[in-house]
Order: structure tokens, then sequence, then C-alpha cells
């Protein structure tokens, strides 16, 4: 695990400004919408954010030769709202599931 982190540092700061972290060959990022009183905007930003997110993760993988399991990339949302509208996150084409609960 050490030494995966050490090859994939540089990750880190390509995905910016978001929060992210590494252990093993796993990888969590965190994105924080920003304070809007309606949902919607707050939707749309994750969904613009979370693709890109994933775009920089694919181009990534692609130049290192690391392939990734869209399988096992999941997308979890924390909110306080009532239901939550589904959010649209892909990654290599392929729609990643929106889960309530994960084992990292």
């Amino acid at each position: 695990p050490y030494i995966f982190v050490i090859f994939h540092c540089d990750l880190i700061n390509r995905l910016k400004a978001h929060s992210c972290h590494i252990y093993a060959d796993d990888l969590s990022v965190l994105i924080r919408a920003p304070i809007e009183k309606r949902l919607q905007p707050l939707v749309n930003y994750l969904e613009v954010e979370g693709n890109k997110i994933c775009q920089e993760i694919s181009d990534y993988s692609a130049d290192w030769k690391q392939p990734i399991n869209v399988d096992k990339t999941v997308v979890q949302v924390f909110h306080s709202q009532v239901t939550m509208p589904p959010i649209s996150i892909y990654m290599q084409s392929h729609q990643l599931k929106q889960v309530t609960t994960f084992k990292y």
C-alpha cells in the first residue's frame, strides 16, 4: 500500500481543490457543494464536478496504465433532504451507482 501511495500521490494534485484520500489502491474524493437555498443548483454542481473528477481520474489511469474497476466505483451523497434526486455521474461511459453506504 505504501508504494502505491508514493507512486500515485500526484493524482491528488491533479484533482486540485477537492479533498482526496488514498489508501492502498482505494481512492475517495469528497466534493463539497457551495451553500445554496435550492436543491437543484446543488445537484447540478455535484454532477458537473463529479463528472470532471471522474474524467480526470480516467485520464490519469490511462496515462499510467492503471485500470479502474468501474463496477466497484460508487457515488455517495451526504444530505439532509427528505429525498435526494438521483445524481448522474459517469466514468468511462458507465453511470456510477449511487449508494447510501459502502465499505472503504
